[in-house]
């Protein structure tokens, strides 16, 4: 009997599970998984049965369930049916599946206990079913339908929610957001119980549902709730708000929403921020009164009505008492010009853009105790018609007025008793505030760091200003760029701070030429280094000063000009520097004493230009001061007068000093030098300069220059002028008549073989040689040598150290040859180019020679070692337009200084070159070491070892005393290779087979090495 009860019981209880209604789903399997994934949320008495329509049935599942259908040749669609009992479903916890779910045909009877995130992202799903779900136990529909953007887009099944039970519903955030629900009634929704609304409709861009019935009075967060409602404009009037705390960006991003607001109880809320408008949303055709409202809880109305072009309502009555931020209150409020000298606005400490772009707002505002506000950056910025005094405010804990009355075209209020003593930035501060001319004088600007254009375009400003204190300022670009009226003197003013360039600090002002001036010399007395000034229709009388600039402390001024009204001009120094190679006394027909420096000191500052191929100098920046002007001649020379002193006092005196060159011995002293003008690469022609200099006291009717190259690597193109003779791999030039002083080049154009005959990193070796050099006084330059790295690419602009990156000790008393090279790249001629080098610490620059140039330049050393080759009118071509003539260079000579050891580094430092009036391109820098060829002397072997004579021709001889037996003798070339080496008979060695020249010898004995220098002749 008890069986037959048991089993009716399981009959009864089978028969109730069948007669549920399911969940009935359709969805798409896609290739290439044909996989789906069922994401139900796994809760305490789950126990459901998953029919997927193929056969397959699971039971039994309580959490998430997956499974793959078998493919057909297609993406089939594939009903999906659920019973049993479970309660949610959750499609942000598999966004992947989201997809592939395509229509809701039955809710069945689930009794859902959440729909939070139910079908977030399902943008492919269309609801079909006729019944309702059963949402009796629901309290959360967060994100329910959040991204269903196909939730209405089927006419045939329009989307029905209106009878649906939400009345337990606590949490509707994110309902619909971005799931265009359309015209989709929802009036019928009972939604007494919910608190949080927050973008609940947000970007549902279709929706315009009247929802004006609801009971809203338990709701505390509207904020986004109809963001981005492109077409919501119905009636809301009816809600009780009485609760919210949030209305932020309420209605932002919605133009068409302009419903009557006023009977609103917004007592409760704290936050309005972008509540009507936007800062980056589209325009708010809102206009309606708020007069009636309480916003005394309001903390935030930042942006309240950004963006609200046409609202123009009076807002007087508001207690604003407890708001902190008002940034962008009325930003590109257009319409708005009502009254607000009432407001309570002592806890603001926010007002940045407050009013900016608020086109016609012109209220009184004088009376706001602004005490507590700190930004008011852009508040008035572009406020076309605002033009009322503000001089009670209080804004000694602002810090940054940036742009505040940028574009304020009327502005002329009253500001002069403000404390700006916290201000740090006041860039464009009144910038295009054209008709502002207060008085701004007494400010304290101490902390002020930024004032970059802070009256540029303030057409009517003509204020003192010599009072403030501008040392913190970094950055005073533009500051009074177009401030037409604008002529004050500045030179009070304390310019050590700034960074960042000056530009058109006082372009296209009305500064007099005497304000100017002052400007400079302020400039120049403050030592201010490379600075760009451009300053329109500005003129200078003062040359001085701005060449000193221009040429001591690396400035580059432009677009002034010198005034015709000027009343002095500069203190030039001239006159011409002769060689008396006859002895009866100099005349201008005597030799002209070229390329020789001349230097004047002043006890602050030295300056040395070159004498030119007429043995003409000048020098001009000279202010009132005492000066010792020197020729810097050889030791073999005398100069008479030896010293000149000048005296100016003030300015527009010319002296002319004449200097006469006499020898006191007899010397020859001939120098040839080797330049690489280009780099070799394989396949192209690369070009050569010889550098031939008579540094002796007589002239010599015929030299004979040689250059041997390696035949094997490269081949003979050209050469000007044309050699002599061309015999193998060495060419021959003759030179007749050469003067002292005198400098000649010979340029040769090779061609270095294609590849695989030379290919990048082979080394080409040259050697050029001058004679006669019998009794010469330097034999060790009679010969260079030289050994060139072939490349496959370059940088047209750089810098060369000609001996390599490595010397041996025994050269370091010998010159070191630096070549710049540069090219304009650019788009344009370049008119004037500037090259300007820094000798290191490193080389002795009284022993400094400039040797050759691509074009003619002037010369200007300051300081010891701030050197600028200055090429005036070159006129550069642009690569596009001449490629060849686009290239250019200088070259010079200096020596290291005394007391360099091995280890030692060289450095010759990079080089700013200046086209015309664009930033420097700078080059890179190069270092020399002093090596030693075979590691330092093993013991001292002073007047052991003997190498006779030295010079040698032929034959040099090795005498070795106090026991020391010679083992080996090596010689090597400067470049550290190895010519010839001897381990017998070392006491007459023959060397006829080494070309003439300085080498590097090597000897080994039995108590240690040494290393010797010697010269071949």
């Amino acid at each position: 009997m008890k069986r037959n009860h048991l089993t009716l019981f399981f009959l009864f209880l089978t028969s109730f599970i069948y007669a549920q209604e399911p969940f009935v789903t359709v969805w798409q399997a896609t290739a290439p998984s044909y996989q789906i994934n069922i994401p139900i949320v796994n809760e305490a008495g789950n126990n459901y049965t998953v029919d997927f329509g193929d056969g397959t049935v699971l039971t039994n599942q309580t959490g998430p369930c997956s499974h793959v259908f078998e493919s057909i040749g297609g993406e089939e669609l594939h009903t999906v049916t659920i019973s049993g009992t479970f309660g949610r479903i959750d499609f942000s916890t598999m966004p992947a599946s989201a997809v592939k779910l395509y229509y809701i045909q039955q809710w069945g009877d689930v009794q859902w206990t959440s729909m939070e995130h139910a079908f977030f992202s399902c943008y492919q799903l269309i609801i079909t079913a006729t019944d309702t779900p059963d949402l009796s136990q629901v309290t959360s529909m967060e994100g329910m339908f959040h991204g269903a953007s196909n939730l209405n887009s089927d006419p045939e099944f329009p989307l029905n929610l209106n009878n649906w039970d939400v009345s337990n519903v606590t949490n509707m955030k994110d309902l619909f957001r971005e799931a265009p629900i359309g015209e989709t009634s929802l009036d019928n929704w009972d939604v007494s119980n919910v608190t949080n609304m927050e973008a609940m409709f947000a970007d549902v861009t279709n929706f315009n549902g009247n929802l004006n019935s609801w009971d809203v009075s338990s709701v505390t967060n509207m904020k986004q709730m109809f963001y981005n409602t492109q077409m919501f404009n119905q009636p809301l009037d009816n809600w009780d708000v009485s609760n919210v705390t949030d209305m932020s960006f309420m209605f932002n991003k919605n133009d068409v929403f302009n419903q009557p607001l006023n009977s609103w109880d917004v007592s409760s809320v704290t936050n309005m921020e972008q509540m009507f408008g936007g800062i980056e949303s589209v325009s708010s055709h809102f206009n309606q009164p708020l007069d009636n409202w309480d916003v005394s809880s309001v903390v935030n109305m930042k942006g309240m009505f950004a963006n609200a072009v046409v609202f123009n309502q009076s807002l007087d009555s508001w207690n604003v008492s407890s708001v902190t931020d008002m940034s962008y209150m009325f930003y590109r409020a257009y319409d708005y010009n009502q009254p607000l000298n009432s407001w309570d606005v002592s806890s603001v400490t926010n007002m940045r853009y407050m009013f900016n772009d608020a086109h016609v707002f012109n209220q009184p505002l004088n009376d706001w105790d602004v005490s507590s506000v700190t930004d008011m950056r852009y508040m008035f910025t572009d406020a076309n018609n605002f033009d009322q005094p503000l001089n009670n405010w209080d804004v000694s804990s602002v810090i940054t007025m940036e742009r505040m009355f940028t574009g304020a075209d009327v502005f002329n209020g009253e500001v002069a008793n403000w404390d700006v003593s916290n201000v740090v930035n006041m860039g464009y501060m009144f910038g295009g505030a054209e008709l502002f001319n207060q008085p701004v004088g007494d400010w304290d600007v101490s902390n002020v760091t930024d004032i970059n254009s802070i009256f540029a375009n303030t057409n009517n400003f003509n204020q003192p200003l010599n009072n403030w204190d501008v040392s913190n300022v970094i950055d005073m670009n533009s500051a009074f760029n177009g401030a037409l009226s604008f002529n004050q003197d500045l030179s009070d003013w304390d310019f050590s701070g700034v960074q960042a360039n000056f530009v058109y600090f006082v372009s296209g002002t009305n500064l007099s030429t005497v304000n100017y001036d002052a400007l400079l010399l302020r400039f120049a007395e403050q030592e201010i280094e490379n600075q760009l000034l451009i300053s329109y229709y500005l003129s200078y009388c003062d040359s001085v000063v701005r060449n000193y600039l221009i040429n001591d402390l690396g400035w580059n001024i432009s677009e002034d000009e010198q005034s015709d009204d000027c009343e002095t001009e500069a203190n030039p120094i001239n006159g011409y520097v002769f060689f008396d190679e006859d002895n009866n006394g100099c005349t201008n027909s005597d030799v002209p004493a070229a390329n020789v420096l001349i230097k004047a000191t002043n006890g602050n500052f030295n300056y040395i230009t070159t004498i030119d191929t007429d043995g003409y100098y000048e020098m001009d920046t000279f202010v009132a001061g005492t000066y010792e002007i020197e020729v810097i001649a050889n030791n073999y020379f005398t100069v008479s007068p030896e010293t000149a002193t000048v005296t100016f006092t003030g300015t527009g005196d010319t002296e002319e000093l004449n200097f006469c060159i006499t020898a006191n011995e007899l010397v020859e002293d001939l120098n040839i030098t080797i330049l690489p003008v280009t780099d070799a690469r394989p396949g192209f022609e690369a070009e050569y300069q010889l550098v031939i200099e008579n540094l002796g006291i007589q002239s010599i009717p015929i030299v004979t220059v040689s250059f041997e190259y390696n035949d094997a690597m490269q081949s003979f193109v050209s050469a000007v002028p044309a050699a002599s003779s061309n015999s193998g791999n060495v060419l021959t030039f003759t030179l007749a008549d050469f003067q002292p002083f005198e400098s000649r080049t010979i340029d040769i154009i090779m061609q270095t073989f294609t590849p695989p005959t030379v290919n990048g990193d082979d080394v080409l070796n040259f050697t050029a040689t001058v004679t006669p050099n019998q009794n010469d006084y330097t034999p060790e330059d009679n010969t260079f040598e030289f050994e060139q790295i072939v490349v496959n690419s370059y940088d047209p602009n750089d810098k060369r150290v000609v001996q390599g990156s490595e010397i041996y000790p025994e050269q370091t008393d010998e010159y070191l040859d630096y070549i710049i090279r540069f090219q304009n790249t650019g788009t344009a001629s370049a008119i004037n180019i500037r090259v300007k080098d820094v000798l290191s610490e490193e080389v002795d620059w009284n022993t400094f020679r400039p040797i050759s140039s691509s074009h003619e330049y002037r010369l200007e050393i300051t300081d010891g070692n701030q050197v600028e080759f200055i090429f005036e009118n070159i006129n550069l071509p642009f690569e596009g337009e001449d490629e060849a003539g686009s290239n250019g260079f200088i070259a010079y000579k200096i020596k290291p200084v005394a007391g360099l050891e091995v280890g030692d580094i060289i450095h010759g430092n990079e080089v700013n070159i200046y086209f015309d009036y664009n930033l420097p391109i700078i080059t890179n820098s190069v270092t020399t070491e002093i090596v030693s060829l075979m590691g330092v002397n093993d013991y001292a072997l002073t007047g052991s070892i003997v190498l006779y004579p030295n010079p040698a021709n032929d034959v040099l001889h090795l005498k070795s005393e106090n026991n020391v037996a010679p083992e080996m003798v090596a010689i090597y070339n400067l470049q550290g290779r190895e010519l010839m080496s001897f381990n017998q008979n070392m006491e007459n060695m023959n060397i006829s087979g080494l070309s003439a020249g300085v080498y590097l010898i090597t000897v080994k004995t039995s108590q240690g090495s040494a290393q010797y220098k010697l010269i071949k002749e």
